[in-house]
């Protein structure tokens, strides 16, 4: 007897897992909405952990095994195509981003501090060892420097890059969505604010930051790097001028958001938007193979 092939079952977990994510991500934006007064940190580890439920509903879905093939070998390879032609800009800046041309200049931990005269501006990459690079004309201001560093530091020790770097692997996985690019750039937005607070939180003056991102308005960084101006200047120079309590803390959120999940996993878990026709699920008889 011979069922579905791998192939198929794979095409059809990925259809499956894709009609659940639609509801994660609608909770996610529901309550990142209703944190809209809370901290950034508070929302950035909502997305986060919204994102990290995505690739669970992927592999919920590929353990129904045959009851989801979709022998549509044409699909999987649209669906393949596409998630490497999503995954690629990722790869390409990250080979770019160690082929720039740095100075070493200290360390904090086990972060490495280097000055670069091939960027414009500030950016961090890296998780096990990470690296934080200035431009030659931030390091000549005091202020900038001291506030640019105060940022890149607090994404280091948010971790803000590998989050970065799964969600857009995750986001590759799901390029086809509709909803998925988006809620990316929400979350990037949000790590941005919340490197924000934690820079002011630290000491840094709201004016000294506001004004190294005026300055650095053009700047983009690569993609496969943090930027100090990652995200919308004018949003986020209203957000730092802005007087408030700033938390720089997102393990409250974190909690609370990892049992709603849990709760949501669960449900989402019986829920079965797409069975594959039984004749897909039912085993046909395999062709004899012809004796020698």
């Amino acid at each position: 007897m011979s069922g579905p092939a791998a192939l198929a079952i794979w095409t059809g977990a990925v259809l499956d897992a894709s009609l659940k994510t639609t509801v994660v991500l609608g909770l996610g934006l529901a309550v990142t909405r209703a944190l809209k007064r809370s901290s950034a940190a508070n929302r950035h580890a909502v997305w986060t952990l919204t994102f990290a439920a995505l690739p669970a509903l992927l592999w919920a879905s590929h353990r129904r095994g045959p009851q989801v093939a979709i022998d549509a070998p044409w699909l999987a390879a649209l669906w393949l195509t596409g998630a490497c032609v999503a995954a690629a800009p990722l790869a390409v800046s990250t080979w770019r981003l160690r082929r720039i041309r740095w100075t070493q200049t200290g360390s904090v931990g086990r972060t490495r501090l280097g000055v670069s005269a091939h960027i414009s501006g500030p950016i961090t990459w890296g998780w096990l060892r990470p690296v934080v690079l200035l431009s030659p004309r931030v390091i000549e201001a005091a202020p900038h420097r001291e506030a640019a560093l105060a940022h890149e530091l607090a994404h280091v020790q948010r971790g803000d890059w590998l989050i970065h770097t799964l969600t857009w692997l995750t986001c590759a996985a799901f390029w086809f969505h509709p909803l998925v690019w988006p809620a990316w750039r929400q979350l990037a937005m949000e790590a941005e604010h919340a490197a924000d607070d934690a820079a002011i939180a630290s000491g840094v003056a709201p004016s000294s930051l506001a004004a190294l991102l005026l300055g650095l308005a053009s700047h983009r960084p690569p993609r496969g790097a943090l930027g100090i101006v990652s995200s919308p200047t004018a949003t986020r120079i209203r957000s730092i001028l802005e007087p408030r309590t700033r938390h720089a803390s997102r393990w409250r959120a974190s909690v609370v958001s990892s049992a709603g999940l849990a709760l949501a996993l669960t449900a989402l878990g019986q829920w079965q938007p797409w069975t594959a026709p039984p004749e897909n699920v039912t085993c046909q008889p395999a062709h004899p193979r012809p004796l020698p």
